[in-house]
């Protein structure tokens, strides 16, 4: 379902929005290499590096000492409006809504219980806000353009 939506396996999607959000802090501050691998889930700073060469075909030092143009590369949010967190939570609920349902396909009908993403809220069907499907969850709320 997300592979068809966004034309990415949702691992891949994942990898590269943060690849994307370590590009864009690589320009943007002096953080360390080491710190960004830390900080976005890699084992290792080689790890990273090996990683962020495959995808931008330079090692994130280089990236950040030049004027490369990497931004043709960049995997921007599938729907802008939403974090990283939100569109991954909202996929959580529709995984745990398939495992109750035994079913592996999201129908209309079962459309009131999924969490959604849209126009910069997240909620759980038409009618309960994106603050207080996150409340009841226990999960931030990230509004806007916000990065987790």
């Amino acid at each position: 379902m997300f592979k068809k939506e966004t034309g990415h396996s949702l691992g891949q999607y994942i990898r590269n929005r943060k690849l994307t959000e370590i590009a864009l802090k690589l320009k943007e501050s002096n953080e360390p290499i080491l710190y960004l691998a830390e900080r976005y889930g890699f084992e290792s700073q080689q790890t990273l590096t090996r990683t962020f060469k495959n995808y931008f075909s330079v090692p994130p030092h280089k990236y950040r000492v030049t004027r490369l143009a990497g931004e043709g590369k960049y995997l921007h949010p599938y729907n802008q409006y939403c974090s990283l967190s939100a569109l991954i939570l909202a996929l959580a609920s529709t995984n745990a809504l398939a495992e109750q349902s035994g079913s592996f396909n999201a129908t209309q009908a079962n459309y009131g219980n999924m969490i959604t993403c849209s126009g910069g809220q997240l909620s759980k069907g038409p009618q309960q806000t994106a603050a207080e499907r996150s409340e009841e969850l226990g999960s931030p709320y990230y509004h806007g353009h916000a990065r987790s």
